[in-house]
């Protein structure tokens, strides 16, 4: 049908994300300069929001995480002491910003699109806080002001897909 050909070719003319809904349940989509078409919606579950204990494995989704004082353990360093616990593992939220450096923040959904995470699965990506804001987004980035050295107590986030 001309009517739907014309819509897909006016998404990728526009070149910004977006999707079109076609004939018999299927659909068009344009994400990071890639035209995809499928049928049914395939959207990823999103983190259900659990608490996680330090030495503690959390699995959730596709993830699983941990922070363990493990020496040879790699992943995002903390200073322990600068981490309330429990820390609440959870989808992102509206509003989330992380800092990227001590002067300067940058929202959760602006890292996800730099780091060109499907929107279809931006809700399965597991944000990691505690009372004083997010701490990591996955295995994407960390709060750099509460970075470990080795003259403090240090921790370490493992969080990997499975």
């Amino acid at each position: 049908h001309q009517v739907h050909l014309t819509s897909v070719l006016d998404l990728c003319a526009k070149g910004a994300s977006g999707r079109v809904a076609l004939p018999c349940g299927r659909w068009a989509k344009l994400e990071a300069r890639r035209l995809t078409i499928g049928v049914a919606q395939e959207t990823a579950e999103a983190i259900q929001p659990t608490l996680l204990q330090p030495e503690e494995w959390l699995q959730t989704g596709a993830w699983e995480l941990c922070f363990t004082a493990d020496p040879a353990a790699e992943g995002f360093v903390f200073d322990k002491e600068s981490i309330t616990f429990p820390v609440l593992v959870r989808a992102r939220q509206e509003g989330d910003k992380i800092p990227i450096r001590p002067d300067a923040r940058k929202s959760v959904k602006k890292l996800l699109i730099e780091c060109k995470i499907p929107v279809s699965t931006r809700d399965s990506i597991p944000i990691l806080c505690d009372n004083k804001g997010v701490l990591a987004v996955a295995d994407l980035r960390m709060d750099p002001t509460r970075a470990g050295n080795s003259h403090k107590e240090r921790i370490t986030l493992i969080c990997r897909r499975i």
